[in-house]
């Protein structure tokens, strides 16, 4: 469980989701984060659907929900910051976060780094060290069956969170300057939401769950479906002490490659942790409502390999992946290569993805990326990286490969005890269309001379051609004992060849523990500027167990 005080402050931009939330929405959760250690936890995106991207990450990766955690493009402290990810749900292998403000560029199959926390990860790693000292202090000491079959059989264990959200909205859409060309709607939308997991279920079982049940509203029911039940994950998963063999079966996400996604099916994997292989084989679920599909069989196999040392780290896969649609859209094959060298403060990361042409049998790389990143000393770090994409058409009858887009960044950034910060810079060149340019800068104090505040803030700027972006968020945030409350604000400007559009955002949210290990969010935001002004209130009820 998240200890109380940092629970607070990583919930502090769960409600920012939607127009209104804005890049400062988890700034100060993430300067809590920082007055610990960080560390950065690999997430690759198995797709993105609406506002929600799914992650092949989850609670055994130190994710939790009501993260919000900061995103960058590398593993290392000089790594690109992306922007800021709140955690909405997570299971052990698999979470789904939103992205709180400005939208960083991401589609199935980035590679995100997130900024964990150091001393959970540690807590997670004591016990698997744990688990593997009593399993290698049985082999040396030829421990038999008989001894382990008078060992007590492990208690059953339950864990995970439990939520109830409402959330209120109300919108005012213009046209022109006619005061009464215009348009009011309101949004009510309920939710439920459950993240659970059972450990030693009978026949040595664990299951991981995650469950959401939305019913929403709206005043001229454009919202459909009203009511809506996504299963997140359903991952039978065993793993036998006498043979190096695991097994998953349900609805998983395949954490051993970074190419395969999520499955409704069967994994097998054979050999140890640092080096061992397998199967896959099932179907891809509905990307629309997470719903059951016999409509997208799939295949794959893979090995994966992890050495790791106090200095030097190497970790990889190799995998490939058939998809076979039974609903006449394109066939897919393809190979993917993915691996990691991290040497004292340096580190580089590469990842290679080649298609199989949907209309032919020559073959195309769809995506190839390299990442990396240096340390300086003193907190200082350097970073940069190149990435070339060409999306797939996984859901076009057309099966034609998309444009390709090159983007490149690099950058600085410093931390240390009283905060920090970076800038960066990055410039897309697309197959068709103008250059991009984005530059950006952040600034965090986790300590300032009134005891308790804590400032954030980030301004950037982008440009297309004749079109233009500027963004201003900053963020205060007071701790009132165990109450924590936060103000945002965030300035919005455009320039295209439509004209000017200046939007702003407010935001007041406040959170504070009812006891029995039950919080309360209640939040208060408002948009104005241009041709649409909203209103919002949420209140989230949630409790651990």
């Amino acid at each position: 469980m998240i200890p109380g005080r940092r629970f607070l402050a990583s919930f502090v931009g769960v409600l920012l989701g939607g127009v209104a939330s804005g890049m400062a929405g988890g700034f100060f959760s993430n300067l809590t984060a920082q007055q610990t250690s960080e560390v950065r936890v690999l997430a690759v995106v198995d797709y993105v659907a609406g506002a929600d991207i799914y992650l092949a990450a989850g609670t055994d990766h130190g994710l939790r929900p009501s993260d919000t955690l900061r995103v960058y493009g590398g593993e290392g402290n000089g790594a690109e910051f992306l922007g800021l990810l709140h955690i909405v749900s997570a299971t052990t292998k698999r979470s789904v976060g939103n992205v709180m403000g400005e939208v960083f560029p991401t589609e199935k199959g980035s590679m995100l780094y997130l900024g964990v926390s150091a001393e959970r990860l540690a807590e997670l790693q004591r016990e698997d060290s744990l688990a593997v000292s009593v399993e290698s202090r049985h082999e040396e000491e030829g421990v038999v069956e008989k001894q382990e079959t008078h060992a007590p059989t492990p208690p059953l264990q339950f864990h995970g969170r439990v939520s109830l959200d409402f959330d209120a909205r109300r919108t005012t859409t213009r046209w022109g300057d006619d005061p009464d060309a215009q348009e009011d709607r309101t949004f009510n939308t309920p939710t439920f939401r459950l993240q659970a997991r059972a450990r030693n279920l009978p026949g040595g079982f664990n299951l991981s769950t995650g469950v959401r049940i939305a019913h929403r509203m709206s005043s001229d029911s454009i919202v459909q479906p009203v009511t809506s039940t996504r299963v997140y994950q359903l991952d039978l998963e065993k793993r036998f002490d006498h043979v190096p063999l695991e097994i998953h079966l349900g609805r998983f996400h395949n954490r051993f490659e970074n190419f395969s996604g999520f499955w409704d099916g069967v994994l097998l994997r054979v050999g140890p942790r640092a080096f061992g292989g397998g199967v896959a084989v099932g179907f891809e679920p509905q990307r629309a409502n997470e719903g059951f599909s016999s409509q997208r069989p799939k295949v794959s196999a893979f090995v994966d390999f992890d050495a790791r040392g106090e200095s030097v780290g190497y970790s990889g896969s190799v995998s490939f992946l058939g998809i076979r649609p039974r609903n006449g859209l394109p066939d897919r094959t393809a190979l993917g290569l993915s691996h990691t060298i991290r040497i004292g403060g340096a580190w580089i990361h590469q990842r290679l993805q080649v298609d199989r042409s949907p209309t032919g049998s020559d073959w195309n790389v769809t995506r190839v990326q390299v990442n990396g990143s240096l340390s300086l000393g003193g907190g200082l770090g350097a970073f940069g990286g190149w990435r070339r994409w060409r999306p797939v058409p996984l859901w076009d009858e057309l099966a034609v490969l998309g444009p390709k887009e090159d983007r490149g960044h690099v950058g600085l950034s410093y931390w240390g005890r009283a905060g920090g910060g970076s800038v960066d810079l990055s410039v897309s060149r697309p197959e068709k269309g103008e250059n991009g340019r984005t530059l950006s800068g952040s600034l965090y104090l986790t300590r300032t001379p009134i005891p308790g505040v804590g400032f954030g803030g980030t301004v950037s700027q982008w440009s297309r051609g004749d079109d233009e972006s500027l963004l201003i968020s900053p963020e205060l945030r007071i701790s009132l004992g165990r109450l924590d409350v936060r103000g945002a604000y965030r300035l919005y400007r455009t320039v295209a060849t439509a004209g000017e559009v200046t939007t702003q955002f407010t935001d007041v949210g406040l959170t504070l523990p009812l006891g029995g290990g039950a919080f309360l969010r209640l939040q208060g935001s408002t948009q104005f500027g241009g041709d649409l002004s909203s209103t919002r209130v949420f209140a989230s009820l949630w409790k651990g167990f």
